[in-house]
């Protein structure tokens, strides 16, 4: 009885073994996957990284140096491709590129899209999040075919879904996502649901929740549809802020800088706007001119919408020397957890 016992136990082991071994060995083929994408790039890391001296880019020199012949984590993996991003977003990467907020180096983006096909799920979770709402429309879109087939026909998560809506999706494919029963309200809204887009901008410009009008301002520019552009051009009219012992930040440098997510090639959003919120208002007003800013998003907007961008003569960003740290910021639904 008793061998016929340890028997079944040696078996179910063996039984067991075989799965978790099977996911092992794809991790690691994943990870093999992520660190060839990024040894294919690592002159143009290290050329770029050369003229800069901080602790971060001297972390992102050493994993590159152990990458020739260690296989790292995939923490380690995650920690060196947000830090790649970072110093891409702000211009940091190529003597060519400014500041923009957004990632534009297709050598980024094409480690960013092999972390997709990796089939490591943290590796893949990161990267559906960064080229949903940190890469630039036309890096992302020169990597389309690679991200359709790493997401397939009929992605599940919310943020799959967005990344694929936000594909160059036919009407057919469209009409397709709106048949989805757990499509988010931003996907249903950027593919034509009108009930969808009116209930984002009835949310946007009702709440008095300042880390919750941040985030519905960056869901309609994702949207994108008229009403959803014109709705974020509205709120710059906004009197809501938040305010710390440091600062005190409006919530205007926040829906330019979601405007950015749209006008991709308007330095008003994107340049200038990362510049405003990043950098003290006195080295802004040193370089950009605080007051010119002001001046040219209003002829901007009444170019483009015709009317004023703003309702006041007193229009401000910042109060104090730097932003208000996010984790100051009460919890809210985020982006990343939005519901159908």
């Amino acid at each position: 009885m008793k061998d016929c016992l340890v028997f079944v136990m040696i078996c179910a082991v063996w039984m067991l073994s075989g799965p978790v071994a099977a996911r092992a060995d794809n991790a690691t083929n994943g990870l093999m996957r992520v660190r060839a994408a990024i040894l294919k790039h690592r002159e143009y890391f290290e050329k770029n990284m050369q003229s800069q001296d901080n602790v971060y880019v001297k972390r992102m020199a050493a994993f590159l140096e152990q990458l020739e012949t260690k296989l790292p984590g995939e923490l380690d993996f995650r920690i060196f491709l947000r830090r790649v991003g970072a110093l891409s977003k702000s211009g940091r990467h190529s003597a060519e590129q400014e500041a923009t907020g957004l990632i534009k180096d297709d050598q980024v983006v094409d480690v960013y899209v092999s972390a997709l096909e990796s089939g490591v799920a943290g590796l893949e979770e990161a990267s559906v999040k960064w080229l949903l709402w940190d890469v630039g429309r036309l890096a992302r879109s020169r990597q389309e075919q690679r991200i359709r087939e790493a997401l397939g026909p009929r992605p599940k998560c919310f943020e799959r879904i967005k990344l694929y809506a936000l594909l160059d999706l036919s009407p057919e494919e469209k009409e397709q996502v709106l048949s989805w029963k757990n499509a988010p309200l931003t996907a249903r809204a950027r593919c034509g649901d009108r009930e969808a887009e009116a209930k984002l901008i009835e949310q946007f410009e009702g709440t008095k929740v300042f880390p919750e009008k941040v985030s519905l301002a960056r869901q309609l520019a994702y949207a994108a549809t008229p009403a959803c552009r014109a709705a974020l051009v509205r709120g710059l009219n906004s009197p809501l802020s938040f305010k710390s012992e440091l600062a005190e930040d409006s919530v205007r440098s926040y829906i330019l800088m979601a405007m950015g997510l749209i006008y991709q090639e308007e330095p008003l959003f994107t340049s200038d706007a990362y510049m405003l919120h990043w950098r003290q208002p006195s080295h802004f007003n040193e370089e950009r001119g605080l007051n010119a800013y002001i001046h040219d998003v209003d002829r901007w907007v009444r170019e483009h919408y015709e009317h004023s961008a703003w309702d006041t003569e007193s229009v401000w960003f910042r109060r104090g020397v730097t932003a208000v740290p996010r984790h100051l910021w009460k919890p809210i639904r985020k982006d990343e957890t939005e519901q159908p």
